[in-house]
């Protein structure tokens, strides 16, 4: 059971001197934390350490298409050319480009994800021998990654609100709450006793399932786990807002709340951009937790959540890299924060929760416990139980040389250096050393094939 020693540490209640973190490796957790400790047959740390990130909403196949659908037009051409990927990606391509995704993910400080899967079945719809087959290559890369995963099997109906018939390129996403419910249950007795795997659900969204279907899920769900998550993507374009109050005759996230026996606190919303300020304030007083994407977001013209609102409400949320435009923890709260900035004009974005905290610490605090529940695993502290992830920043990068230790954390969100993060432990395994990770190359030549494949079919 090894132990490490670090000069500075990050812990729930602050920056910490000279503390010992106790591993154990074998079960990928923390047994001990103790700060004003000796560092006597411990291991030192380069730097200052601080907890991996969770990544609250992820679509980790759609690493394949950053980049290259910028020239789309609107949301509806955005959606085409997403399409255009979904309906290419062989099981073995899905596996390279997830890996890749993770790879690149916890060298920047994400050691946990919430992997948003629903990309079920054969371009044609038609269910592979192995049902769960796609989900096998998703939990695959992670194992290969070193990346913890909770797989949320996304229902997926309908192509419309009203349970309109999915067009041809959704097809892949169909399934009934059933067969989606065999496939949770597969992965469940396949993978327990993995630490490193969560099963959870999600739906996609209000306009891909009905009342009838969604309740039928939860319902199935819950009596195969109680406590795991349950997401859904709620109230991003107004498009979506208006159709759904037309058919509900209620806002998405009025309609969710109101619903009698579905909404609790194991639910994490995405996005809801377009949420009024008397729903925000419902979903803080229901122990929602909010899962926010503002890189993702803004590429898409969304909107922007009235984070301040909720977090002033004690509102829990998160955040994701949802659409891997942006594989950074950092960048994506210091998004976070100047989003909120612009939103109202006046800084700092969030009120810190505690006296003395910048705006850093606070949305690294956040983003931990938030990132707690959306995952429903241990992650997102160093305290003794939760999984071993940790972060060994670099101090002699330019954007953090003589910044004191109050404001590293401040330094990190608004400059967002690449290369802060030095060393990454995962799961109690160093998965990234001195900005490398053990197996980048071999993963990385896997993409190249894909994308070499993928590319003339994504016009």
């Amino acid at each position: 059971m090894p132990d490490y020693f670090a000069e500075r540490t990050w812990l729930p209640q602050g920056w910490a001197t000279d503390v010992r973190l106790s591993v154990d490796a074998e079960g990928g957790c923390l047994t001990a934390v103790r700060a004003n400790a000796d560092a006597a047959g411990a291991t030192g740390l380069t730097g200052p350490v601080v907890p991996g990130v969770p990544n609250a909403h992820s679509h980790a196949f759609r690493r394949a298409l950053a980049g290259l659908a910028e020239r789309a037009v609107g949301f509806d051409g955005w959606r085409a050319s997403l399409y255009r990927l979904a309906n290419a990606l062989t099981p073995e391509q899905l596996e390279a480009v997830t890996a890749q995704a993770y790879v690149e993910l916890l060298k920047a400080g994400y050691t946990s994800v919430a992997e948003f899967h629903d990309l079920h079945h054969d371009p044609r719809g038609r269910p592979y021998r192995d049902l769960p087959e796609m989900a096998w290559r998703v939990l695959s890369a992670g194992r290969h990654a070193g990346m913890a995963v909770t797989l949320l099997p996304v229902l997926y109906g309908y192509g419309g609100v009203g349970g309109q018939a999915p067009a041809a390129e959704q097809r892949r996403f169909v399934n009934e709450p059933e067969r989606l419910l065999h496939l949770i249950q597969r992965v469940q007795q396949e993978t327990r006793g993995q630490p490193d795997v969560r099963v959870g659900l999600a739906a996609h969204s209000l306009r891909a399932v009905t009342p009838e279907t969604l309740q039928a899920a939860v319902d199935g769900f819950r009596r195969l786990d109680r406590t795991a998550p349950i997401h859904i993507h709620l109230a991003e374009r107004p498009a979506e807002v208006a159709a759904v109050q037309d058919w509900y005759r209620k806002p998405p996230a009025a309609w969710l709340l109101d619903a009698p026996d579905l909404v609790d606190d194991t639910w994490t919303f995405v996005h809801a951009t377009r949420t009024t300020d008397a729903e925000v304030d419902q979903l803080a007083a229901r122990g929602v937790t909010l899962a926010l994407c503002p890189t993702t977001e803004a590429n898409l013209g969304v909107g922007l959540f009235a984070a301040a609102r909720f977090a002033d409400k004690g509102g829990r949320m998160a955040v994701g890299s949802d659409s891997q435009l942006c594989r950074d923890p950092f960048a994506e709260l210091g998004w976070l924060d100047h989003g909120q900035r612009l939103r109202q004009g006046s800084r700092p974005g969030l009120r810190p929760q505690r006296p003395g905290d910048g705006p850093g610490a606070d949305l690294l605090s956040r983003a931990g416990l938030g990132g707690r529940r959306a995952l429903g695993q241990k992650v997102g502290q160093l305290v003794p139980g939760a999984r071993a992830d940790l972060l060994v920043l670099d101090r002699a990068v330019p954007a953090l040389a003589g910044v004191p230790d109050d404001r590293l954390l401040d330094a990190l969100l608004v400059q967002q250096p690449s290369a802060a993060v030095r060393d990454v432990m995962a799961g109690g395994q160093w998965r990234v050393e001195d900005r490398r990770h053990a197996a980048e190359h071999a993963i990385l030549q896997d993409y190249r094939a894909a994308m070499a494949q993928l590319l003339p079919q994504l016009g």
